[in-house]
């Protein structure tokens, strides 16, 4: 596997560019979530293939108990 090694033009520009992007947030939310949950399953595709992925969510607790509050899935 090769690797690259970015110049210092490259690392200047990407600091840049950070800068920039954080001075342009005008307001940020951050949280701390309770549960992260990150799993592989497999499923029957139509055809009556197998099909494969891996999926995260993000569990909060709140005061009417445990709520999802964040997902993503992807096909493998």
């Amino acid at each position: 596997m090769q690797t690259h090694v970015a110049s210092e033009s490259d690392l200047d520009t990407l600091l840049t560019l950070n800068r920039d992007y954080i001075r342009s947030v005008q307001t940020s939310d951050v949280r701390r979530f309770d549960a992260i949950i990150h799993a592989r399953t497999t499923y029957t595709l139509p055809d009556g293939g197998v099909g494969s992925g891996r999926y995260t969510d993000v569990w909060a607790r709140r005061r009417s108990g445990w709520v999802a509050v964040s997902a993503h899935v992807t096909r493998c």
